[in-house]
């Protein structure tokens, strides 16, 4: 069976995120399509291209085209839930990490709380980080609660993420008080 690229809309514009932002490089999208290709007798020709392009600046150029018209919701949310994912430990650069999701409250996608909450979030922790106000760890630690929410948005969930963020929309803005509420 030929996998279509359809199928990947919003994982695509994940990877244009996380490309663009320095999480991942482009041997982990090549690797990712060569898996798809190794499963078929006959490949798609956006897979091949996927597995092939190693410019950064071409695949940015390749992914934007494959996820025109992906439900950008369900694609910033999984962001979220990948964050959370990558463990505390190795949790990218809180700074980058901030600046990634804040970009989101431009694209409308998100409901107003969650823009509101990155708004502030981000405010927060460019005070923290230029020395004026507030506690950088403490700010991390509420960026974490906030992510976890996503947290079941992850790679290996991919084939249910639209599930998966019903799921998550039930609960959202009482999950997103607590978080208020705590810090």
């Amino acid at each position: 069976m030929t996998e279509s690229p359809n199928k990947y809309k919003e994982l695509f514009k994940v990877f244009e995120v996380f490309l663009i932002n320095g999480m991942i490089d482009t041997n982990y999208i090549n690797n990712w399509a060569d898996n798809i290709i190794s499963k078929e007798s006959k490949s798609e020709y956006e897979f091949i291209e996927l597995s092939t392009t190693s410019n950064i600046n071409d695949l940015i150029i390749l992914l934007k085209r494959l996820s025109a018209n992906c439900n950008l919701k369900i694609s910033q949310r999984a962001v979220f839930g990948i964050l959370y994912n990558s463990t505390f430990e190795d949790f990218p650069n809180i700074k980058i990490a901030s600046q990634t999701i804040y970009r989101f409250v431009y694209d409308d996608a998100l409901i107003e709380k969650e823009k509101e909450f990155l708004y502030r979030i981000d405010d927060s922790i460019e005070l923290a980080l230029s020395g004026v106000y507030g506690d950088i760890d403490k700010l991390k630690n509420e960026l974490w609660d906030f992510l976890e929410i996503y947290k079941t948005l992850n790679f290996p969930t991919y084939e249910n993420w639209i599930m998966i963020n019903n799921k998550i929309e039930e609960n959202l803005e009482e999950n997103l008080k607590t978080i208020q509420d705590k810090y």
